[in-house]
């Protein structure tokens, strides 16, 4: 049996939620025999008693239980794209379904429709909840009846091989459906340590881009990575994840290069490793050996455009635009559609003064990942740099907006901020964005465009704050 809840289709019997093209399998059996239950009900309100007969059949189980089921299946649908409130929850009468439903047989469900109240549900949050929810309650997992699903059930490398292609992308939809996908893998094989660790990492990425909550994604990314850490204490992905937590959020050098140090332990050519801790160079200043370290990178994945993008921004920071714009090129080639390479060409052309290009890179980028904080701002920047004052404003007009919806966007709103002239309130902003986790040092110290705001005795003050007294080699038997 097949529903199509909005944009999801949700097959029943296989357990496969698709939506444009990207499915998430293994969901857990009470999660879709709870979407079956209300998608069913055609919009009609299903009480708590119902869904339990419903989903759980003569199986005893508390209305808690299925309090949660009903969560997590939300938060599943927000994952792949529902806007927030597509359950709806009607205080001490039950649970229904509000948009357009689909039976396998063509008929349609005139669903009510309920305008949800404005602004975002916060991902990482929400990741997080359905890890713990998912990995702790029992009854969300396949009953013995119903034929649990063997611990071999999942293809980890396949599933694995699936999710690095997604965040390769660096994108929201590439991210989140990435998170969506390991937490789906993680309800069957919850001890499997690679998991544990990639999940870590996608949950910092999400934190680094600030596609959502750095705090709250920086801290999914570290319990999930210590979790990891302690089925597979040599797993250099989860140390690699501490590290980088460590460093952004708390700015804590000393911590990190010891994380990192224990990464590189036994093969200091992991690619991922280098990648960052060239932002540990980068916040200590080191900012020439941070490029070499990322071109290093490169020459051990020469065909990856995460890789290759990244060390266009590290020559970039080290002051070698041609060899930036040489490799944002090169990345373009094998991501034409790659936001982040159009990202960095848009900036390179800012700094030069070329405004037709900068800006024509630079919409690009904001068409293709609308959402990215980084690409709103970076446009922002740009427009303010080049006298489009009322874009600018527009610009920083949205990003002001989704900081009231609770986003930190601080470094971002600072980068317009900057643009505008309005020099006092870029500095407030990064004082603001470093209270909340959520400024890169590495960012702070290295990105041109803010070395002025550099200047400032408060930034200053920070600045010096950070800096470390030891300076380790992490690479001691070979050129950086």
């Amino acid at each position: 049996m097949r529903y199509q809840i909005g944009d999801i289709c949700v097959d029943v019997d296989r357990r496969v939620l698709t939506r444009d093209g990207v499915s998430i399998a293994d969901v857990p059996y009470r999660v879709v025999g709870v979407l079956a239950a209300l998608a069913a009900a055609e919009g009609r309100l299903v009480s708590r008693q119902s869904l339990q007969s419903a989903v759980w059949g003569e199986t005893h189980v508390d209305l808690n239980s299925v309090s949660q089921a009903v969560r997590a299946a939300r938060l599943l649908l927000e994952q792949m794209g529902q806007r927030p409130g597509s359950i709806e929850t009607v205080p001490g009468r039950g649970y229904r379904l509000v948009g357009p439903v689909q039976a396998e047989d063509g008929s349609t469900a005139a669903v009510a429709t309920v305008v949800g109240r404005r602004g975002m549900r916060r991902y990482a949050v929400a990741t997080l909840l359905v890890v713990i929810l998912a990995l702790s309650a029992p009854e969300l997992r396949p009953s013995p009846d119903r034929g649990a699903a063997p611990r071999d059930h999942v293809n980890i490398p396949a599933v694995l091989a699936r999710v690095e292609e997604r965040a390769a992308t660096r994108t929201s939809d590439g991210l989140r459906g990435a998170a969506a996908e390991i937490l789906a893998a993680l309800t069957i094989t919850e001890d499997d340590s690679r998991l544990l660790a990639e999940a870590a990492e996608i949950h910092h990425l999400i934190a680094f881009y600030e596609i959502d909550d750095p705090l709250t994604a920086n801290a999914a990314a570290e319990d999930l990575a210590e979790r990891a850490l302690q089925r597979d204490p040599t797993l250099r992905q989860a140390w690699a994840v501490l590290a980088s937590v460590r460093l952004d959020r708390d700015w804590d050098l000393a911590g990190a290069a010891r994380d990192f140090r224990a990464a590189l332990r036994g093969e200091p050519d992991d690619v991922l490793a280098r990648h960052w801790t060239a932002w540990w160079l980068l916040a200590a200043g080191r900012t020439g050996e941070a490029a070499a370290t990322v071109a290093n990178a490169a020459k051990l994945a020469p065909l990856s455009p995460a890789v290759i993008t990244a060390r266009a921004t590290f020559s970039y920071f080290a002051g070698d635009y041609r060899g930036a714009e040489r490799d944002a090129v090169a990345a373009l080639v094998i991501t034409p559609d790659g936001y982040r390479p159009h990202l960095r060409l848009g900036v390179l052309h800012t700094v030069r003064g070329e405004e037709t290009k900068a800006i024509a890179h630079l919409q690009r980028a904001h068409e293709l990942a609308p959402d990215v904080p980084e690409t709103i701002a970076t446009l922002g920047h740009a427009s303010a740099v080049f006298g489009r004052r009322l874009q600018a404003e527009a610009y920083l007009r949205m990003l002001d907006e989704r900081s009231s919806a609770g986003e930190r966007l601080g470094y971002h709103r600072a980068m317009v901020l900057h643009g505008l002239g309005r020099g006092d309130e870029a500095v407030e902003a990064l004082l603001s964005a470093r209270r909340h986790g959520a400024l890169s040092l590495g960012l702070l110290r290295a990105e041109p465009r803010i070395a002025a705001l550099r200047r400032d005795s408060r930034i200053a003050r920070l600045i010096d704050a950070a800096a470390v007294t030891a300076q380790p080699t992490f690479f001691p038997d070979r050129p950086q």
